[in-house]
């Protein structure tokens, strides 16, 4: 197991589909803000003066994410903004699914539905586990992963 985690092909498509992930979610949440906004207004955790500034600065915060991870620039930073910002929304559906709130997560913007919340809470658990792999071999390995000093 601890070979299999330390592979270097691993790391590289593992930083791809969660950086993937993360470009994707992004923009498409920074095309409706103000549906995005609604989305975190569901989740009754944030005061409500803070939930614009969220539902502007978050997608932002994850396309940059999302484009360390993809080209490998400052690898630890973009795998451990991925590692928190995964454990953030996990939490944040545990919290709702607690509470009995029946809601989508908004996580992928209003133009799609992200499903049930036990869907989007495994979905997020998986791509924190993944973040995690490709933060581990971005210490491990100094910040780059093997072949990426000047190319993807």
């Amino acid at each position: 197991m601890k070979r299999l985690l330390s592979n270097q092909k691993l790391g590289l498509v593992l930083r791809l589909i969660v950086g993937g992930v993360f470009l994707y979610a992004g923009i498409l949440k920074a095309r409706s803000p103000e549906a995005f906004a609604d989305s975190i207004a569901a989740f009754r955790i944030l005061p409500l003066s803070f939930i614009n500034l969220f539902a502007l600065g978050l997608p932002v915060l994850e396309v940059v994410t999302g484009l360390l991870l993809a080209t490998g620039f400052q690898l630890r930073i973009g795998a451990f903004s991925a590692l928190f910002l995964s454990a953030l929304f996990v939490i944040a559906l545990l919290s709702a699914g607690l509470r009995g709130l029946n809601i989508d997560c908004g996580c992928f913007g209003a133009a799609a539905r992200s499903g049930s919340l036990g869907i989007a809470l495994g979905r997020d658990i998986l791509l924190a586990a993944m973040a995690l792999t490709v933060y581990r071999q971005a210490v491990i390995s100094g910040g780059l992963c093997k072949g990426t000093r000047s190319r993807l």
